[in-house]
């Protein structure tokens, strides 16, 4: 069954599936911030290292489990499988959307 997101969630998960990092921060404002593990990204650029890294350091896959979406707020529960310890682990995912790209991302 298909869960159905708004465009620049879905087109974030396609691009974190291939591992496609430059078109992953593509789905971002110029201003977006990323938090992560307790830090802050902030900018497109920083956004690209901590996706590179995650997947470096995690090497984990992404299945995306429910989504429910709030105006201009999507959460999506997934579970992060890889070769790290706890795995696999179901995370919360809270992005915010405007205009067509993404304005925050809050992991955890």
């Amino acid at each position: 069954m298909a869960i159905d997101v708004p465009g620049p969630v879905a087109h974030y998960l396609a691009a974190d599936a291939a591992m496609e990092t430059m078109t992953l921060a593509q789905c971002f404002d110029q201003d977006a911030v990323v938090r992560d593990e307790g830090r802050d990204y902030h900018g497109l650029e920083a956004i690209q290292a901590w996706n590179r890294e995650a997947h470096r350091k995690y090497q984990y896959v992404l299945e995306l489990l429910r989504a429910t979406t709030d105006g201009a707020d999507t959460r999506l529960r997934v579970r992060l499988t890889g070769p790290f310890p706890g795995s696999p682990v179901e995370v919360d995912y809270l992005f915010t959307v405007r205009e067509e790209k993404i304005t925050s991302l809050r992991i955890g």
